[in-house]
């Protein structure tokens, strides 16, 4: 059907710019939310992740540093002072005097390192491993983490 006159064609117009209707809104409105909350949700996720992985970055530096100390122990002659530091000992669940120690890390955490060292496999070498564990574990923190090497007495 065809609109002749002016009048049904401002009438035809008129009703097309009405503009939204109260269920097209509400619709929107719980699209917008349903989105929203699924940002926070990965938003919160993102967070833990962040302080996970900075937890696990802090604990993993503080035993790379005990290993890096030891390291190069194993070159120095037998007769040398710190060699003592290479003797078999320590342990992983308890504190054992030489064998342990406190640090506080950059962002003011304190973290617990205790060492084992072991005769190695090999002839002339020491299994050394070491165990970092925060002092107060906080809800997304990395428990503890063993770490293990050969150290080559020369």
């Amino acid at each position: 059907m065809r609109c002749s006159s002016r009048t049904d064609r401002a009438m035809t117009f008129a009703g097309a710019r009405d503009g939204f209707g109260l269920i097209e809104l509400m619709v929107a409105i719980i699209v917008l939310s349903v989105g929203i909350l699924g940002m926070a949700s990965l938003m919160a996720s993102a967070l833990r992740r962040d302080r996970l992985t900075t937890s696990r970055l802090e604990v993993t530096s503080l035993a790379e540093g005990k290993l890096e100390d030891l390291r190069p122990i194993g070159a120095l002659p037998p007769a040398h002072a710190l060699r003592a530091q290479l003797n078999a000992g320590g342990s992983l669940t308890a504190v054992v005097a030489n064998y342990a120690d406190s640090l506080t890390a950059l962002n003011g955490r304190t973290y617990y390192r205790r060492w084992l060292i072991a005769n190695g496999t090999v002839p002339n070498t020491r299994q050394v491993t070491v165990r970092v564990t925060p002092k107060t574990p906080l809800r997304y923190d990395t428990r503890r983490i063993d770490f293990a090497t050969l150290i080559l007495l020369q």
